[in-house]
């Protein structure tokens, strides 16, 4: 029971750490009405957010060996949390700065999730690796798939800035329930040698799988990012 409920708050955490980058789609027409900018614009900052929040990972996972992963996933948790509340100040403000702010630091704080949640499985549930990694990445579907309609209840009735503020307060409660469960020590699974990412990058294989994870991205970004909008502007052709 104690190992299932730990696979629930990581599911939870792998869902509220997508969550958090498509709660802009289904209110972009009201964001950018309110900041009034264009869909260049909007369209450089989530470009900016994504780029940090992809290069960020570099850092994600050297960290979590550095202090451990249940920390690094709490520091992600908080961070990203709290920076949602920065859109309040986008919101009174109609400043694309304070809009742009937040993005980028939830997105930071964003970017150390995977490598150490992915560690952290393969050494809490070491027997059942696979069939935990299958689950977590059910919990990542699950916040794509719900957040966007429950962005879109909240910031019609509330305002945009509290649909954010609703999913980095889930993000601050889920970092408590992560330390209570988690506590702060070091997870330690079988340790191999570990290469650099320089000898890494000299894998001719990585270098295929990078370049078709970029060209997913920039594809999925894109549709994510200006669908919701697109059907809206044309649902009348």
């Amino acid at each position: 029971m104690g190992k299932d409920f730990r696979l629930l708050l990581l599911g939870a955490a792998h869902s509220l750490n997508h969550s958090l980058f498509v709660i802009v789609p289904p209110l972009l027409s009201v964001i950018m009405a309110d900041l009034s900018v264009s869909n260049k614009v909007i369209g450089t900052v989530s470009m900016a957010a994504s780029f940090i929040y992809g290069f960020g990972a570099l850092a994600g996972g050297p960290l979590g060996d550095k202090i451990g992963e249940a920390k690094t996933i709490t520091i992600f948790l908080l961070f990203s949390g709290f920076s949602t509340f920065i859109m309040f100040a986008a919101g009174a403000t109609k400043s694309l700065t304070f809009f742009a702010l937040a993005l980028i630091l939830m997105a930071a704080g964003s970017s150390l999730y995977h490598p150490t949640a992915n560690s952290l499985i393969s050494k809490t549930f070491s027997e059942h690796v696979s069939e935990s990694m299958g689950l977590h990445g059910v919990g990542g579907t699950v916040g794509v798939v719900l957040t966007p309609t429950i962005a879109w209840f909240i910031g019609s009735s509330l305002g945009w800035p509290v649909a954010f503020a609703f999913f980095g307060s889930l993000c601050i409660i889920f970092a408590f329930l992560f330390t209570k469960k988690f506590g702060f020590k070091s997870h330690r699974g079988k340790r191999q040698a570990a290469g650099s990412i320089v000898e890494a990058l000299q894998i001719r294989e990585l270098w295929l799988l990078l370049v078709f994870n970029i060209a997913i991205g920039f594809f999925m970004k894109g549709v994510e990012l200006y669908f919701p909008k697109y059907l809206e502007d044309n649902r009348a052709v």
